[in-house]
């Protein structure tokens, strides 16, 4: 009878093995951001939990004059109700609680992109996919901050990625066993749902899909309409009525299907920046991919996070091994002619379509406001689970034990570093002022940008500060010099301007230069070979200053704040400014 028990309690534990795990590393990766990120600072969220913060007073969003969270300012936001309702719901039950703080809300996202993962599981099994495929398709998107960093937030991202999943599931469900129509329609809907009232860029991946699916296969289109039944069809009218309705009742209440207390970013920018510069089709198409290489590579949101060169490279290697994997995926489908051709067809064309069309609308959008923004990596990750199971065909069709090692521990050292971001904030052995938003120009020769400092150790080992090169190489040399309150100095190190990447932490030695702690000291950055054309700036938390435009109004951004720097002065040129320059100094 032991021996049963014994039996069973193991299988409970180790069956579905691989999704448990990829769980516990999600959790563990949102709690690092959670625990060491101030509410407010992942993108967007102040304003989503304002929205959320109005379904727990009344209800509903407050389209008309609900404000950001913590701010004075209207809320910017056109995304639909369903992630404010939910969210809104569960921190009405969770304020019952007397130790309620906001930041929990973020834990409702985990759950959500656990889901996600759930559905993705379900699919890769539907497609017997090997168990061990499985947990390493799931470690690219683990490796994506982005992604994380969503699941760890505020927000209805991954409400509209978990849409998406579903969706994809129930086309899964439908090339495994064409058959299965009824399961098909029932998932599908479902999806669409969720993703038509959460957000519109999600909505679109998903008429991209069925647009591909009508065409590619227009003959089980009209299978499928033939074998559904009463019940099925009741479902139909059903979710389609729900959608109609409420974007009835949103156009007839607010006038708009997507509205929002106020106008969006690129409203802004055009009102202060009326003459700013159009890109053509081309320059955008660069700086369209440049963008979204960056927030799908680097962790993305309003303040600066703590990162390391080598996890980026991994990542690198590791997205760019897609189009690899995808060969490979199609090439072992028409040599086995296996069942799933169809759907990598359906869901890549689809991809490209969406690329397309989303960048269509705003490079519109830019050539009527001037407006350079919306080019985030996350409005495309309604098709992260297609890329997972890309990975996961791939790498179920690996038959050499070599090649596997190799594979399976690249991944495993880049899940390693993976943590790095999330975590270092946590363990971080400096101290300083890493939020940024504002600059004071080009550090020409005879220019001093001057920031003080309060020694809290006995020694300084490396300062980092964080600079913008203009988007251009420039040539010459950057000086960093300490000096103690007195102006005598202490010691300094040089750059090569040439050197320094555009809006990122360039580091400066000193190796062990003795500090007396509590003391106050100075930091000195010049530049004898700055010029106007060819000089970096040094990046700095500026006081808010709104345009002319929207002082004293309720329009416009509103302040993030952010953790100042209170133990220091910054000048400009031998003059106070209100500001910070940014800085770590390392002990």
């Amino acid at each position: 009878m032991n021996k049963i028990k014994h039996i069973t309690y193991a299988s409970l534990f180790f069956n579905n093995w691989p999704l448990k795990v990829a769980l516990l590393i999600l959790l563990l990766l949102c709690f690092g951001y959670n625990y060491s990120t101030r509410l407010g600072l992942f993108p967007d969220e102040a304003a989503h939990l304002g929205f959320v913060i109005n379904v727990m007073n009344h209800g509903f969003p407050d389209y008309l004059h609900g404000t950001i969270y913590n701010s004075e300012k209207f809320n910017y936001l056109e995304h639909p109700a369903l992630y404010y309702i939910l969210s809104g719901t569960i921190g009405k039950l969770l304020f019952l609680f007397h130790d309620f703080s906001f930041k929990t809300l973020r834990f409702i996202n985990f759950f959500i992109s656990s889901l996600s993962f759930y559905f993705i599981y379900r699919s890769l099994l539907e497609m017997n996919v090997n168990k061990t495929a499985i947990l390493f398709s799931f470690i690219p998107v683990l490796c994506i901050p982005m992604f994380i960093i969503l699941s760890a937030s505020i927000n209805n991202d991954p409400l509209m990625i978990l849409g998406c999943v579903i969706t994809f599931y129930s086309f899964v469900v439908y090339y495994s066993d064409r058959e299965k129509v009824s399961d098909f329609i029932r998932w599908f809907l479902l999806g669409c749902v969720i993703t038509s009232l959460t957000k519109a860029t999600g909505t679109l991946g998903i008429v991209c899909v069925l647009s591909l699916f009508i065409v590619f296969s227009f003959r089980d289109v009209k299978s499928i309409l033939i074998k559904l039944n009463k019940a099925d069809w009741i479902l139909v009218v059903f979710s389609v009525s729900l959608v109609v309705l409420y974007y009835g009742f949103m156009h007839h209440h607010f006038g708009k299907f997507f509205p929002s207390a106020q106008e969006n970013p690129s409203f802004w920018f055009a009102k202060m920046n009326p003459d700013a510069e159009r890109m053509g089709i081309k320059e955008h198409l660069v700086a369209f991919y440049h963008s979204n290489a960056w927030t799908l590579v680097d962790p993305y949101g309003h303040q600066s996070f703590i990162d390391t060169i080598y996890r980026e490279k991994l990542l690198v290697i590791l997205i760019s091994s897609l189009p690899i994997f995808l060969c490979i995926t199609v090439y072992q489908q028409i040599k086995t002619r296996g069942k799933y051709l169809r759907l990598v067809a359906v869901f890549g064309c689809a991809y490209v379509l969406y690329m397309c069309l989303y960048f269509g609308e705003i490079h519109r959008m830019h050539l009527a406001t001037g407006y350079p923004g919306a080019m985030q990596s996350r409005y495309f990750y309604g098709f992260l689970p297609f890329f997972i199971t890309i990975y996961a065909l791939a790498f179920d069709s690996l038959k050499n034990a070599v090649l596997k090692f190799v594979v399976y521990g690249f991944l495993g050292v880049a899940l390693i570093f993976s943590f790095y971001p999330s975590y270092a904030p946590l363990l971080k052995g400096f101290y300083g002022q890493e939020m940024v938003n504002a600059n004071y120009g080009e550090l020409i020769a005879g220019r001093v940008f001057e920031q003080t400092f309060t020694a809290k150790n006995s020694s300084l080992n490396k300062i980092e500060i964080n600079l913008g090169t203009y988007n251009r190489i420039n040539k010459g040399q950057l000086k960093l010099s300490i000096y103690s309150s007195e102006d005598h100095l202490l010691r300094d190190d040089s750059l090569e301007m040439s050197k320094i990447s555009d809006n990122n932490w360039a580091t400066f030695k000193f190796n062990g230069l003795a500090l007396s702690p509590h003391s106050e000291y100075k930091l000195k950055l010049t530049s004898a070979d700055g010029k106007p054309g060819n000089a970096i700036t040094w990046w700095a938390l500026g006081p808010f200053t709104e345009s002319p435009l929207f002082r004293g109004t309720q329009q416009g951004m509103s302040d993030l704040g952010g953790n100042r720097y209170l133990e220091g002065l910054a000048s400009v040129d031998g003059k106070r400014v209100d500001g910070t320059f940014s800085f770590r100094i390392y002990y």
